[in-house]
């Protein structure tokens, strides 16, 4: 008896065991047994986690085969997913719609006004935000990216580091960092905050 466990990424979910399966104990269980007879060649198959985002006036819905729905105003285009796969994370902004890929690349449609779509040179992204006027990307080191709209400081966040998660509001950002403190760009403050993470 061997045991068998599935650890899955974060924005997957386990959905079964695939392959020479006749003797595991449990095909549908992350974490279960096989009994070894010989050479068995097993995968763990993971779904990506289903998700909704909710923009100014449309919705968007990330399926578990990495394709993604939306629904609702279309009039700059910021519906036209039905192309994207291998999507992650899905954002909503006020007329654009952001995809996180699983190669940590970015894609998006809609109104590129303020450029706040111009996100195709991004890479090593691990989430993703969209604001009312601008996107904000986490990098796989902890950095931030962001383009869109500058009018309150809503993307100056070329110098945060050891960020864990974003939020994007209309005019500003809030990342949170590895230490559970919160840092924001402009007019909220939110200095001496601490969240347990």
């Amino acid at each position: 008896m061997v045991n068998l466990v599935a650890t899955s990424d974060v924005y997957y979910h386990f959905v079964n065991w695939t392959g020479n399966v006749g003797t595991i104990a449990d095909a549908e269980s992350a974490a279960t047994t096989v009994t070894m007879n010989g050479d068995y060649f097993i995968t763990a198959d993971f779904g990506v986690n289903p998700m909704v985002a909710a923009g100014y006036d449309h919705t968007v819905g990330l399926k578990d085969d990495g394709t993604v729905v939306a629904t609702g105003d279309n009039s700059y285009g910021q519906c036209d997913v039905d192309s994207w796969t291998g999507i992650v994370q899905v954002a909503a902004g006020a007329y654009h719609t952001v995809g996180l890929k699983d190669d940590g690349t970015v894609v998006a449609t809609g109104d590129g006004t303020f450029g706040r779509c111009n996100v195709g040179g991004w890479t090593g992204i691990v989430q993703v935000a969209a604001g009312g006027y601008h996107t904000v990307g986490v990098k796989s080191d902890g950095t931030v990216v962001a383009v869109g709209r500058e009018s309150a400081g809503q993307i100056n966040v070329g110098g945060w580091t050891d960020i864990v998660q974003v939020a994007a509001g209309e005019y500003h950002t809030v990342g949170l960092k590895d230490d559970g403190t919160v840092v924001t760009t402009t007019y909220h403050d939110v200095s001496g905050w601490m969240l347990i993470v």
